[in-house]
């Protein structure tokens, strides 16, 4: 889990860190609304509700109450056989469909996988039904890299096929305002 490689920690302090910079009191707006959340949506992979849990005890340590949801539609990309392996080694079993796979990122998919396409819509319909049960209500989303990129794709109307071209650092924040968010 995350705390047991160091992230736990990492994940704490960007979190605190950033609750310092002026984050909003509950009941406060900001220049786009209330911000602070009441929810946590999370993938049901095991880092990522480690994650909401660190973020979780952050607000609860400021007297702020929120609640942790699991879902898998916020679950990461499944490279299917390809979980696990180096570059090297996909290429050494599956010749050339590594670089197929850079030549089309929306749409492949590595054997018993699921293509980023699959990934955005799954993670769209996620965040939608979270949204059509809280309407008017901040949501903070918890979840890995390839998933943020396909949902900021999206939402941005961004090609899907530079997905890999979305920037997404360890334990940043990405704050989008809006009805359509």
């Amino acid at each position: 889990g995350a705390a047991a490689t160091g992230q736990g920690r990492h994940a704490r302090t960007a979190v605190a860190e950033a609750a310092e910079r002026g984050a909003l009191r509950e009941g406060e707006s900001g220049r786009y609304g209330p911000f602070l959340p009441r929810h946590i949506i999370c993938s049901d992979l095991g880092r990522c509700r480690e994650s909401a849990r660190l973020v979780q005890e952050v607000f609860h340590a400021r007297g702020h109450a929120i609640d942790i949801f699991p879902d898998a539609g916020l679950r990461e990309i499944s490279l299917g056989l390809w979980e696990g392996l180096t570059v090297a080694e996909v290429e050494s079993r599956w010749p050339g469909s590594h670089a197929a796979r850079g030549a089309d990122m929306a749409g492949f998919v590595p054997p018993q996988g699921e293509s980023f396409a699959a990934v955005q819509a799954r993670a769209v319909a996620c965040v939608e039904r979270w949204q059509a049960r809280y309407p008017d209500e901040c949501l903070l989303l918890v979840s890995h890299a390839g998933v943020l990129r396909s949902l900021l794709c999206h939402w941005l109307a961004l090609p899907l096929a530079e997905v890999m071209r979305v920037p997404q650092h360890y334990a940043c924040r990405i704050w989008l305002s809006g009805q359509e968010f």
